[in-house]
């Protein structure tokens, strides 16, 4: 297993703030690379250090040999079982120890480019506004070419049972009821205080719960419409698919059982009524022929 702090210069809390970047990987080393290569380009405050850990899920296709060749990026591995919620929860795990006072932790995507300005935007915002989470946004392209701006903000319905995300406009019109993983950065305070649940939301669905649970109790989130990067494909959980039985019971799936009645059941002030809601709602999901998380 790689240390996060391999090569770690001496550092005191008011003179040094280090940015730990955690970013999860299964094979795909193309967009790794691109990824890699825009924290490379990124305009960091004085007196701020950057630290890279990258979990290798038991990729095949030469993502470990091509990390392995980058000294300044340290790797944590699985078997390819620990999928999304399972590699951040371990890479936090390393992380936590190390943290001081005034670090971050950052949680990025390998199929996004960020922008040059877009880490300091997001550390300029947690202490404007004195924000634990604070989440960015992006383009996402679309197979007409066009960039769409999504926002890593979402309010959660639980009337409806539906997740909804908060457009760019409207980001001072709604509290935030949760935060995406793709490109959130959190304070040491958050860093240590956020629990994901890998056995029973291993990929969908995770970075909502584990957000929304931290804001319920009253770590403050916002969003950095300044920080800004390009999303090389669009989110699973926000594209329309025709729902099949199988999806079900498959973890890589928006439709994962456990991880809907967890999320929902965290999220819902009234238990009792979601016997009945969840089934309807599938339902009725079903019978439209489509079916899209957020």
């Amino acid at each position: 297993m790689g240390d996060p702090t391999r090569g770690k210069p001496g550092k005191s809390a008011s003179s040094l703030v280090t940015i730990y970047v955690v970013v999860a990987v299964h094979n795909r080393w193309p967009f790794t690379e691109q990824f890699l290569a825009s924290l490379d380009t990124q305009r960091l405050p004085l007196k701020t250090n950057l630290r890279v850990v990258v979990v290798d899920d038991g990729s095949t296709d030469g993502t470990n040999r091509r990390l392995r060749e980058r000294t300044d990026t340290s790797v944590l591995h699985g078997d390819g079982t620990l999928w999304w919620s399972g590699s951040i929860d371990l890479a936090l795990s390393a992380i936590r120890g190390e943290l001081n006072s005034g670090d971050f932790v950052y949680l990025g995507n390998n199929d996004t480019v960020l922008d040059s300005g877009h880490l300091a935007a997001l550390i300029r915002a947690s202490h404007e506004s004195q924000c634990d989470l604070v989440g960015s946004m992006s383009y996402e392209i679309w197979p007409t070419g066009e960039r769409y701006p999504v926002t890593g903000a979402f309010r959660v319905n639980e009337q409806e049972l539906e997740v909804v995300n908060v457009r760019p406009e409207e980001i001072d019109q709604f509290p935030i009821d949760a935060l995406a993983g793709r490109g959130l950065l959190l304070s040491a305070r958050a860093a240590r205080a956020i629990r994901f649940q890998p056995k029973v939301m291993p990929q969908h669905f995770a970075d909502l719960a584990a957000t929304s649970r931290l804001i319920r109790t009253g770590y403050r989130a916002c969003v950095s419409l300044d920080a800004t990067s390009t999303q090389l494909e669009r989110a699973g959980s926000s594209v329309e698919f025709k729902p099949r039985l199988s999806q079900f019971l498959n973890p890589k799936s928006q439709l994962y059982i456990p991880a809907l009645v967890s999320f929902w059941a965290a999220a819902s002030s009234r238990k009792a009524p979601l016997l009945w809601r969840m089934p309807i709602r599938a339902v009725r999901q079903v019978t439209q022929g489509s079916y899209r998380v957020r």
